[in-house]
């Protein structure tokens, strides 16, 4: 069982390598046709992430809201499960490079080794390092989407070498707002991208309210 909140839909038509990691906080794992809950469209990559306790209410709303507004720099959020704890997205197919740092690093982990020795990683770390942090300012300046920029949750995708970030670490309120409202309107599909923003917000400014402060924690 799940609970869609999905966007304006794109099929996934590139080829990648399966996907399995175990991550400090959790899994993540590429799902096959007969391992993906039913409903998902049959071209689209989908991955699984489960955080092993319940997620924050915000966290699923933020990353979506994320995706929303950067699809270039969030995978698309798809569904989140009832259970609070796992969320699908669709894949974002990593250069092989930037694939291997990143499973190299929580393999390190796994093995009680230093994570940042592993070579793999290294080399991936040195691809994304500075382009992650441009880029994480770049978005939090324009919209107050506050981004772990760290490199182990950050990709470089195969086909046009864009940074993909994996996570969210909070939100600046009143920015987001801004940002939502400066929306350009001019056709159809803007509109409807607008709304779902807004709806969005909505959503996460009574959380905000409920804890009395500008700034909101998703992870």
């Amino acid at each position: 069982m799940f609970l869609a909140i999905n966007l304006i839909e794109m099929p996934n038509r590139a080829k990648a390598r399966p996907l399995l990691i175990f991550g400090e906080h959790a899994t993540v794992k590429s799902l096959g046709r007969r391992q993906r809950p039913r409903g998902f469209p049959r071209r689209v990559l989908v991955v699984e992430r489960n955080q092993g306790r319940n997620l924050t209410q915000a966290y699923s709303v933020a990353m979506t809201l994320a995706s929303l507004l950067y699809p270039k720099n969030f995978p698309q959020q798809l569904a989140s499960g009832l259970d609070r704890k796992t969320t699908y997205s669709k894949r974002v197919v990593l250069g092989k490079r930037s694939q291997k740092g990143i499973e190299g690093f929580y393999k390190n982990i796994n093995k009680g080794h230093y994570p940042f020795s592993n070579t793999d990683f290294r080399i991936h770390r040195e691809l994304v390092s500075e382009k992650a942090e441009k880029e994480a300012q770049k978005i939090e300046q324009e919209s107050g989407i506050v981004i772990n920029s760290a490199e182990m949750n950050v990709g470089l995708e195969k086909k046009r070498g864009n940074i993909v970030f994996f996570e969210v670490g909070y939100l600046e309120i009143p920015k987001l707002k801004e940002k939502i409202e400066s929306l350009p309107e001019r056709n159809e599909q803007q509109r409807l991208i607008k709304k779902q923003a807004r709806s969005l917000f909505e959503y996460l400014e009574k959380l905000q309210l409920k804890k009395g402060s500008n700034v909101l924690g998703v992870h």
